[in-house]
């Protein structure tokens, strides 16, 4: 994804990184949501539909990845380093590498949103 790629090229930068590679794998989520069907508008409610659908760990790699990009964003307590830039870009890369994978594969995406 174009984010991903962009987060990479600026993980120096981490309060530019941080925020491209969480929003890349939140439009993923919302892109594999779109395909099945299933309006979320919120990013609390992609992760709570995440918990409803027993995705715990995809719902909480979610969340770190956002509490990442809310202290990116709005955070002055804190210096971000390199470091938490390229563990954003890593933790987004899973997710999306995870949502791929059953955007490409409708047994996987039926075995994912079952509950449905």
């Amino acid at each position: 994804m174009k984010g991903i790629r962009i987060a990479r090229r600026v993980k120096d930068a981490p309060e530019q990184a941080i925020p491209l590679a969480y929003f890349a794998a939140y439009h993923a989520i919302q892109s594999l949501f779109w395909r099945l069907g299933i309006r979320c508008e919120t990013h609390a409610g992609s992760r709570a539909f995440l918990e409803e659908l027993k995705e715990h760990a995809l719902a909480q790699r979610l969340r770190e990845l956002h509490e990442k990009r809310w202290r990116a964003h709005y955070g002055t307590d804190l210096l971000l380093l390199e470091r938490d830039a390229e563990e954003a870009i890593a933790c987004a890369q899973e997710i999306i590498d995870r949502l791929r994978a059953c955007n490409t594969d409708d047994a996987r995406a039926k075995t994912l949103f079952d509950a449905l």
